[in-house]
């Protein structure tokens, strides 16, 4: 009964797992890190979503109307990190992602449950 309710929140709309393009947060990230400002006219626009994204944890600071600045915060991170270990680690103090996350989880562990009850059914 609870495996229908979740599956209910999840897939019926009411919890929003939807999360940005993590392959536009590649080269956004990269280009913070060599130059160490972006200006929204040197960015895809699929990657902009990422600017209020990263600014909510305090990884960037805007620069007026027309860019954004990398903290010290972000300039610490260990360069020795591999791109997917330094995206989860500037993602996950992120509370939307957190959710996706779990959200994730959820689903897998739904569907897995789910397959598990028709295998037991056949």
């Amino acid at each position: 009964m609870i495996w229908a309710r979740l599956q209910k929140l999840i897939f019926g709309g009411a919890l929003n797992v939807t999360w940005p393009d993590l392959a536009t947060l590649t080269p956004l990230l990269g280009h913070l890190s060599s130059l160490g400002e972006i200006y929204l006219n040197e960015i895809d626009r699929r990657s902009q979503v990422w600017l209020s994204i990263l600014s909510e944890p305090g990884w960037i600071v805007p620069l007026a109307d027309y860019g954004y600045s990398p903290t010290a915060r972000f300039l610490d991170i260990a360069t020795e990190l591999s791109t997917i270990d330094r995206q989860r680690y500037i993602c996950f103090p992120v509370p939307a992602y957190r959710r996706y996350l779990i959200a994730s989880l959820t689903e897998v562990l739904i569907k897995s449950v789910q397959v598990n009850y028709y295998k037991n059914l056949a």
